[in-house]
């Protein structure tokens, strides 16, 4: 069957429990598309037949100070740096944008709605992240969801982008070690069990937030699948 809906991600990370979860939907495709705008912008141009919407999703930095670790932040606009200042190149479309929305309230998580910024570098620190914050007045930061956005604008392709605070505004976010950003993603569950962390480790390395950041996210993730499918694929398909 040709993939229907695309689900994103710049990390394998951020990707492994749900290709653990879902890979078995011969309707979905999950694509790694390696770190930062230029990767994100690659990937989204190489999808292969037009995916009939496509899910953004991940981890981010929190800017406003409200965010904590492990909050969802559905962007309703996305922020990019043009010639030197912030500004908006796209938003989420909106049939698709209030479908999420309605499916988080549903199940009672705790999220945040606001515009989001896109960097080729991640914002480290929290006197940075509050500068950034006072500037865009975005929410949170992270390194791909507008150049997708752009992307999915420009072929007309629903999209929505759906993240999970990893590094709040007041934490102070260390480097993520090359090894851990693989450029390319192969699918093997094996390799992606491996990423786990286990019960031995002390303290959760970064890499390991962000696994557990994406497995907390499996029940939402579920009933999107679900009634993003029934909503905008099986009416939209010709009756037999």
């Amino acid at each position: 069957m040709e993939n229907r809906i695309v689900i994103l991600g710049a990390l394998v990370q951020e990707l492994s429990p749900l290709f653990h979860r879902f890979s078995h939907l011969s309707w979905l495709k999950i694509v790694n598309t390696g770190v930062g705008p230029k990767n994100a912008a690659v990937a989204a141009q190489k999808l292969g037949p037009r995916p009939k919407l496509i899910l953004n999703v991940g981890c981010c930095g929190g800017l406003s100070p409200e965010l904590r670790e492990g909050d969802a932040v559905l962007a309703d606009n996305f922020y990019d740096l043009i010639e030197g200042e912030y500004r908006s190149v796209a938003k989420p479309n909106r049939d698709l944008f209030l479908c999420v929305e309605s499916i988080i309230k549903q199940l009672d998580l705790r999220y945040h709605v606001g515009p989001v910024l896109t960097r080729d570098q991640p914002i480290v620190s929290p006197l940075s992240k509050y500068e950034t914050y006072l500037e865009t007045h975005a929410i949170a930061v992270d390194m791909e969801s507008a150049a997708i956005a752009q992307i999915a604008e420009k072929f007309r392709i629903p999209f929505v982008s759906l993240r999970y605070v990893l590094d709040p505004s007041t934490e102070h976010l260390d480097v993520i070690n090359p090894k851990f950003i693989p450029s390319t993603f192969s699918p093997s569950v094996d390799r992606m069990v491996s990423l786990l962390p286990t019960d031995s480790d002390p303290v959760k390395t970064i890499p390991q937030r962000i696994i557990e950041l994406a497995e907390n996210s499996l029940a939402l993730m579920d009933e999107i699948l679900k009634v993003t499918y029934q909503s905008f694929i099986e009416e939209k398909l010709p009756k037999i």
